[in-house]
């Protein structure tokens, strides 16, 4: 589709350009025009506990799931509308200037890249945070909750998501030697983009630019107390987001954000995520650890031996790296912890896919019979 067909057929959706609307999601969302008559495409703001918010060339409104869409997403909860997501609306009642505008979702449009975890709990299923996002913004704080591990998870992250990781490294207010940090972080970032800010003082911001733009999604991930809503604030050039003092004790935070929500930046500048902090951060997608963890595969691959365990084996390239420094000791063990949580993650959801499939194959059976005694007793009566 050409862009002079994109604007000159969808002029009425023109102010969801700064919501990331794009000749692609135009195309995507014919067949549901012309399959629902009157439909509309809006954005997912943000998702509550009974209804999510949306934009729409109309303005905001609330909207709720089909139940055609509640049906088929019964066994695939990722497939749910999330936040970031373009849905396909329908209104639910007639245009009054007084009331909020309502909608009903019939359908998601493709999503361009989304990040996603493992449910917390016991739970054997996928969450997904945010969708459509070009950047994330992976936030920490340079004080004494400063945590390299912690880091490798959201990194991790990034690459299950396929999305350009940025890595803030906030309050440089209280950090008296941030080369010094950086140096310790070198091995853990390699290539990816560090940018060093203070929100409070709202000094270093200019650093993010480079990621900001009409359209462009970005979300903000880190643990509680880092400074994620301060910054948002800072962004936003308004206070939006309540904020906490970190603990005293431990430097560490509390929940200030309770649920996911976009923000739409002033001066063009795009849309921003903010995100409640994990407690709990289980990647989701079983390459990710290795995609995280490159030089460390780099290593594996030169051990003389295909099965070598890294523990006592002839020429084991790992082994010479942890004893020459080359490996730290702290990288290698989160390597072996997150690849244990995956194996374990992986044969969790081999059992689920099994279960899932006995419960089709038996209603699958049970609707053929059904079928089957149907047909039969309508014989009969002819």
């Amino acid at each position: 589709m050409s862009n002079a067909y994109y604007f000159e057929a969808s002029a009425p959706l023109e102010d969801l350009i700064a919501y990331g609307w794009t000749p692609a999601l135009a195309e995507a969302f014919l067949p549901h025009e012309k399959r629902l008559k009157g439909c509309l495409p809006g954005r997912i703001l943000a998702e509550h506990r009974q209804h999510y918010l949306v934009q729409t060339h109309l303005g905001e409104g609330q909207a709720v799931i089909s139940g055609s869409l509640r049906y088929h997403t019964q066994e695939s909860p990722e497939a749910r509308p999330a936040v970031g997501d373009w849905v396909v609306l329908s209104e639910t009642q007639g245009r009054n200037p007084q009331a909020p505008l309502r909608y009903k979702i019939h359908g998601v449009l493709p999503r361009q890249s989304k990040i996603s975890r493992k449910a917390s709990g016991q739970k054997t299923e996928e969450q997904v945070i945010g969708t459509n996002l070009d950047t994330l913004f992976i936030v920490t704080s340079l004080n004494q909750d400063l945590n390299p591990r912690r880091l490798e998870r959201y990194l991790a992250l990034a690459q299950q998501s396929q999305i350009q990781p940025v890595l803030v490294l906030n309050k440089a207010d209280l950090c008296h030697d941030i080369e010094a940090v950086q140096q310790e972080l070198e091995a853990i970032v390699g290539d990816t983009p560090v940018v060093v800010l203070s929100a409070l003082e709202q000094s270093g911001l200019q650093g993010l630019a480079p990621y900001l733009g009409v359209g462009k999604t970005l979300a903000l991930v880190g643990s509680s107390g880092v400074g994620k809503s301060t910054l948002l604030n800072a962004l936003l050039g308004e206070h939006r987001q309540a904020t906490q003092d970190i603990r005293s004790q431990d430097a560490r935070g509390r929940h200030t954000t309770v649920h996911r929500q976009l923000f739409l930046l002033p001066d063009h500048r795009g849309l921003i995520l903010d995100a409640p902090g994990f407690r709990e951060l289980q990647l989701w997608d079983s390459q990710a650890v290795q995609q995280a963890f490159g030089d460390i595969q780099d290593l594996i691959s030169q051990c003389r031996y295909r099965n070598c365990r890294h523990d006592k084996e002839l020429d084991c390239a790992v082994q010479s790296a942890l004893e020459s420094g080359l490996l730290d000791k702290k990288r290698w063990r989160n390597y072996l912890k997150l690849s244990d949580e995956q194996l374990y993650l992986e044969q969790r959801k081999a059992r689920m896919r099994d279960i899932q499939s006995k419960v089709r194959a038996k209603r699958a059976y049970k609707k053929a019979r059904t079928n089957a005694l149907y047909g039969a007793l309508k014989g009969r009566q002819a």
